[in-house]
């Protein structure tokens, strides 16, 4: 039995040769840059190269030898850098920080000295504000062409020639880590409460956007 048999098994309620087993495939099964050279270490295994999968959360893109070792049953595929992505600098002229501003406007930094992952600090959609003012707002293409360069080679690697389940990332985080961290946890926990038709409409747009993300990236 390969690896996608073993995962679709196990999605369709029926007991595979064992439990199937992920490590990278996602950035809620990938490991912190520190931790995965910490792991590399402990294994034995040289020192590579480590590519960073989220910029944020320092996560980490698990190589092949890794992946081998723990048999791991599923392949990670996500969106490319989209344009405005490709151009997002890192900083260093913050006392004590780097910082960067994402895509949507999000502000991030991490300490200097000895920092392992991006703290929000910036809220673009902070303060009393409307519907209305969600169509001004410059939101990210998400149908943007170079999110999608590649993605159907590394799939097609994924199913035919490794044997693994496919995971497809996403345009972005869920609707409420988007809402708390483009609004500030404040404002979009008092939306609920005195604003709710911004809230309601910030969904709406979110839905939309991602929306519009998956019907090409399932195509």
């Amino acid at each position: 039995m390969n690896s996608r048999e073993r995962v679709d098994m196990a999605l369709n309620h029926q007991e595979p040769d064992c439990i199937p087993s992920d490590l990278g495939g996602t950035v809620m099964s990938s490991l912190n840059a520190v931790a995965y050279r910490n792991l590399r270490a402990h294994l034995g295994f040289p020192e590579t190269n480590i590519r960073i999968a989220d910029t944020v959360q320092q996560l980490v893109y698990v190589d092949d030898d890794v992946r081998d070792y723990f048999h791991v049953d599923v392949s990670g595929v996500n969106p490319q850098q989209s344009t405005a992505s490709a151009h997002v600098q890192i900083k260093d002229d913050m006392p004590k920080y780097r910082y960067f501003y994402d895509e949507w406007g999000i502000g991030w930094k991490m300490p200097k000295s000895d920092g392992l992952y991006f703290d929000v600090f910036h809220h673009p959609l902070r303060g009393d504000l409307t519907p209305a003012d969600l169509n001004r707002y410059p939101w990210p293409d998400p149908t943007d062409p170079a999110r999608f360069v590649g993605v159907r080679e590394l799939v097609r690697k994924a199913v035919e020639e490794e044997h693994r389940a496919v995971i497809i990332g996403g345009l972005c985080a869920g609707f409420v880590e988007m809402a708390g961290w483009m609004r500030g946890y404040e404002d979009y926990l008092i939306d609920f409460a005195s604003n709710t038709p911004f809230l309601e409409a910030f969904f709406d747009k979110l839905l939309e956007l991602k929306m519009a993300y998956w019907e090409k990236m399932l195509a």
